[in-house]
């Protein structure tokens, strides 16, 4: 039961933190200003392991229409140098995000892995353990 209630806290967090990248996301599509900005730092850091993979942030910076520079780290591969679209909150410049296809798709994965961990893997959890228990 404990490993069942791991996975339904986890994903519990992985829902919220979704959820929240998600209304971000909507928010600042309806009422956010998309400016150019410039990449000016790329990392790419790689995880061994089964589970373990590549992944690639760049850091971008932006002017808003306050005349102030900000800095904003997301994914992406685009070369130190290249244009990238930045979509920031008027009312809070410093509020922003990388208008890329795939700010939406990180959302919605985070949002994914969480209704897997917490309805699914519980359930066959406690099914298993039950199995178990009646063999």
């Amino acid at each position: 039961m404990g490993l069942a209630a791991l996975f339904a806290a986890t994903g519990i967090y992985l829902g919220v933190t979704g959820t929240e990248k998600a209304k971000q996301a909507v928010r600042l599509s309806q009422h956010g200003r998309t400016v150019a900005g410039t990449v000016v730092d790329r990392h790419t850091e790689f995880t061994p392991g089964p589970q373990g993979g590549t992944s690639h942030e760049m850091t971008v910076t932006y002017t808003a229409g306050d005349g102030n520079r900000y800095r904003i780290t997301g994914t992406g591969r685009d070369p130190i140098g290249s244009s990238v679209p930045v979509t920031y909150d008027p009312a809070a410049p410093d509020h922003a995000t990388l208008s890329l296809p795939w700010t939406w798709f990180g959302a919605a994965a985070r949002i994914a892995v969480a209704l897997a961990a917490t309805l699914v893997m519980p359930v066959l959890i406690v099914v298993n353990a039950k199995e178990m228990m009646d063999s």
